[in-house]
């Protein structure tokens, strides 16, 4: 350290400020590695659990699912944060594990992650009898548990189920940018030909 110090400034230190200089980078090391250790610690004593959600987690879904929309609708939703709320437990109620499918994940009892698969039927076509289409949704992790891979957990679980099911096409929508560079390691591209009427 001092070398390159000396060698950088073009300087020669004196022995006080050699002492000076290897007593901090000690500090800093010794700093660094608790940081790391504790860090280390705290990874251990948490407990994830990656799993298809159901009835049961509904309560849980609708902060995550209301936040996502917060994130949509740039924390303008229009309408009161309850009748939203309603409004998604009612329709949890009705379609989870029916026509909708959400894996999350669980840290130490918080569900932190989410993402879901909705599979719509449409006619056969020349180049995909299946019938079925899925459709990947409420892609969302808690902000302070993002950059862990739990996003990409829950996603892969949902294309993986959808497989099961025999779909072949998966579809989603995004105005992400950081978002979109994880659906396209999966595959996913921009599609020229959607369109969508305005109301």
């Amino acid at each position: 350290i001092i070398y390159l110090v000396e060698l950088y400034f073009q300087v020669k230190l004196t022995n006080y400020k050699k002492v000076f200089l290897i007593s901090f980078s000690l500090y800093t090391l010794q700093k660094y590695i608790m940081f790391d250790t504790l860090k280390n610690i705290r990874r251990s004593n948490m407990n994830i659990n990656i799993k298809q959600l159901n009835n049961e987690n509904i309560e849980d879904i609708i902060p995550l699912r209301i936040s996502l929309q917060k994130v949509d609708f740039e924390n303008n939703l229009g309408i009161e944060e309850k009748i939203l709320e309603d409004k998604t437990r009612e329709f949890l109620k009705e379609n989870i594990n029916k026509d909708l499918f959400m894996y999350g994940v669980y840290v130490n009892k918080e569900l932190v992650s989410i993402c879901g698969l909705t599979i719509f039927k449409y006619f056969p076509q020349a180049d995909d009898l299946s019938c079925k289409v899925g459709y990947i949704t409420s892609v969302y992790t808690k902000e302070e548990y993002r950059k862990k891979g739990y996003q990409k957990k829950v996603f892969e679980k949902c294309i993986e189920l959808g497989k099961e099911k025999g779909i072949k096409k998966f579809t989603l929508s995004t105005k992400n940018p950081i978002a979109m560079k994880m659906y396209e390691k999966f595959g996913f591209v921009d599609d020229t030909y959607a369109k969508k009427m305005k109301y």
